[in-house]
């Protein structure tokens, strides 16, 4: 009876460690769901940013074209224009860079956290395992003790 006790109480804890690691497990794999849609929002904020800076790009040698063709009078309106879009995009490069490296800081936590999840996957396996193990080892020796 002492055996069967101490089997039980053995079981018992470590269903409880068990259900305690497959929440925790839950937790860690929504956190990567989380990061992987930041990392997409960023990517589609870059992909965004990168057209914005092209087509800034494009302007700024329109406007430079035309700088080149205008009168006096027209070249300085054109050139403050083509300064301010200058700036802008010097603006958006420094944007691009920025969102590039939190990228890049996202693939770096999706790949922790899912190694994360990977461990305690294996963790969960094992204790599993040794669970079924001392089950067997107790009722090998509750049987032992009953037959003797």
């Amino acid at each position: 009876e002492e055996v069967h006790r101490r089997v039980a109480e053995i079981r018992d804890e470590t269903l409880g460690k068990l259900e305690d690691l497959e929440s925790h497990l839950g937790r860690l794999r929504e956190k990567v769901g989380e990061l992987k849609e930041a990392k997409g929002a960023a990517e589609g904020k870059v992909a965004a940013l990168e057209q914005e800076l092209q087509e800034l790009r494009n302007v700024s040698e329109e406007r430079t074209k035309d700088l080149e063709s205008v009168n006096v009078g027209q070249a300085d309106a054109l050139e403050d224009a083509r300064a301010e879009a200058e700036g802008r995009v010097a603006a958006l490069e420094q944007e691009l860079r920025e969102l590039s490296e939190a990228k890049g800081d996202l693939e770096a936590a999706v790949g922790a956290e899912t190694e994360r999840v990977a461990a305690l996957e294996a963790k969960l396996e094992a204790v599993g395992a040794e669970t079924a193990d001392r089950v067997e080892e107790a009722q090998q020796s509750a049987e032992e003790r009953v037959g003797d």
